[in-house]
């Protein structure tokens, strides 16, 4: 069950002479449903439920996108290199869960990211 996000700029903090001043980010969250039989829908039925299931979770995506900026905005250019962007996954997966519920989040998914 995927939770797509829309697309963020935020803006980086104390930028270098040099480093990057924007990030340009895509998240998609994967979630878990609320039943296991979920995973045992198929065609429309999977459809209608995913729907459902995606509806129920609608109102907190302002807190989501709130999170997300949050988070991000705490980063400068030089610590999201490779292993700086996986450490930002998992704050991005412990700011979610706080918002979602601990045992909701499965995983989060950069799908776009830019630095400028």
């Amino acid at each position: 069950l995927m939770l797509v996000l829309d697309n963020r700029v935020i803006n980086l903090t104390g930028t270098a002479a040099g480093g990057y001043k924007y990030a340009k980010l895509g998240v998609t969250i994967e979630l878990r449903p609320a039943a296991a039989s979920f995973y045992d829908l198929h065609g429309t039925e999977r459809t209608k439920e995913e729907k459902t299931e995606l509806d129920k979770r609608a109102e907190n995506t302002p807190l989501l996108l709130d999170a997300l900026g949050s988070v991000v905005a705490a980063h400068d250019s030089s610590s999201l290199d490779t292993d700086g962007r996986a450490k930002l996954k998992d704050e991005l997966l412990t700011a979610f869960r706080k918002v979602l519920g601990q045992d909701d989040v499965i995983k989060v998914y950069f799908t776009d990211f830019v630095m400028q």
